[in-house]
């Protein structure tokens, strides 16, 4: 990819915080959908909440994507599944 690209799609994503970004590069390298929960956990984290907003964050700005539901074994309900938007980065070019 070509230098003016790469610095187009820096100038262009939104300013993510910390541990949302950390959770977006974390993602990236996923194939497969993911709960919020498998996020936490696989990810080392300690609560829920330190997880769950971000991932909404990253939903509104389009980075991740929700691609389905399923049942949650921990709580037992419907939860939804998330998957990083690839097509998103390549929109910009």
């Amino acid at each position: 990819m070509h230098d003016n690209s790469i610095e187009a799609y820096e100038n262009e994503k939104p300013k993510l915080g910390e541990r949302a970004e950390r959770i977006l590069r974390w993602m990236e390298s996923k194939p497969t959908p993911m709960t919020d929960r498998e996020v936490k956990d696989r990810m080392g984290f300690g609560d829920m909440n330190e997880v769950r907003p971000r991932i909404t964050e990253l939903l509104k700005h389009n980075l991740l994507h929700e691609v389905g539901k399923r049942k949650c074994p921990a709580t037992n309900k419907t939860v939804r599944l998330v998957l990083h938007n690839q097509q998103n980065q390549m929109e910009l070019f």
